[in-house]
């Protein structure tokens, strides 16, 4: 996401172009962060806590929010590929249909709460080059919140940003886009999901309660 530059960038040029030596005036110049992270992807850390000693199984997968602007993206296979993804972490996310039955004003109304839910905000996406090199690119938040509503304690979050390829040998790929799109998002969900710690079955105060539907 593009971002217009802050007074801490500001400062930061006419610190390098300041020929005297000393802190300019009002001006504070923080460390630049350091990301050992390859280009295209980025992980942001978001605060949370609880998640290690709830130990949550059942998972409400909540409906996506796309805030990218851009009309006919597949949300629902995204998020049918981000359960999927679930299952990997040891979780045991609810049906989606079982969900969207029971999910009314940002809660799920079923007749017992998820233990957790996964909160999907999509900010940004790019699949223009998954026909010509294979490649799917996205940004999103993920937050696992306590409970069945979307205003719970937040267990754990990320805002993350990734560029998946699904070329064979940096071939260009065969198919069309529906064909290379299902791998591409198990990819990206896979990319995004190991982000989350795996559920510690050993310590889990208890096994999964409702099953997926």
């Amino acid at each position: 996401m593009i971002q217009l530059p802050g007074l801490s960038s500001l400062c930061l040029v006419l610190a390098f172009g300041a020929s005297a030596v000393g802190a300019l005036g009002g001006c504070t110049v923080p460390p630049r962060p350091v990301s050992n992270e390859p280009p295209g992807k980025r992980t942001e850390v978001l605060a949370a806590e609880g998640l290690e000693r709830l130990q949550p199984a059942d998972i409400a997968v909540a409906p996506i929010e796309n805030l990218t602007g851009v009309e006919g993206l597949p949300s629902e296979a995204v998020r049918a590929a981000l359960a999927e993804a679930l299952v990997q972490r040891l979780y045991t996310p609810l049906a989606l249909d079982y969900v969207d039955a029971h999910w009314v004003d940002a809660s799920f109304r079923g007749s017992a709460a998820p233990d957790a839910t996964l909160l999907i905000k999509i900010l940004g996406w790019n699949d223009s080059g998954l026909t010509s090199k294979g490649e799917l690119a996205a940004e999103v938040e993920l937050k696992l919140v306590e409970g069945g509503t979307a205003d719970g304690r937040v267990l754990w979050g990320r805002r993350m940003q990734r560029v998946v390829d699904v070329a064979s040998g940096g071939r260009r790929p065969a198919g069309l886009w529906r064909d290379l799109f299902p791998a591409a998002a198990r990819a990206l969900a896979t990319e995004f999901m190991t982000e989350l710690p795996e559920r510690n079955l050993a310590s889990a105060p208890r096994e999964a309660g409702l099953l997926a539907r």
